[in-house]
């Protein structure tokens, strides 16, 4: 009796835990050229590419794996000037990559 007491108590608090496990994030993928709100602003990736280093002659900047250059337009929907937050790249194992903004030696446009 005192087994299947356990049983119960140990069933019923792990159907609590799971229960108040909240559910992971919806996974969003988008394509090249879609554009996706985040608030005011509107991203549209227009081009994104692999790259082994950055910059040519004696001075090339090598990445520890590469680089990928996105290529991307902003757009403010909303009625106050804002900055842009910095991005972040997550595989699908979920380690995160930061951005970077030092391309020194790769002609960036901006505008």
């Amino acid at each position: 009796m005192r087994n299947l007491y356990a049983c119960t108590l140990l069933a019923a608090v792990s159907a609590l835990q799971m229960a108040c496990m909240a559910p992971a994030p919806p996974v969003n993928v988008f394509h090249l050229g879609d554009k996706i709100q985040a608030g005011p602003l509107i991203y549209n990736v227009m081009e994104g590419k692999w790259r082994a280093q950055i910059g040519e002659g004696p001075d090339p900047r090598v990445p520890e794996r590469r680089f990928l250059i996105v290529h991307l337009t902003v757009t403010n929907s909303g009625g106050q000037d804002l900055d842009i937050p910095s991005l972040t790249l997550v595989d699908q194992g979920g380690q995160v990559f930061n951005e970077s903004l030092d391309a020194a030696g790769y002609r960036i446009g901006w505008g």
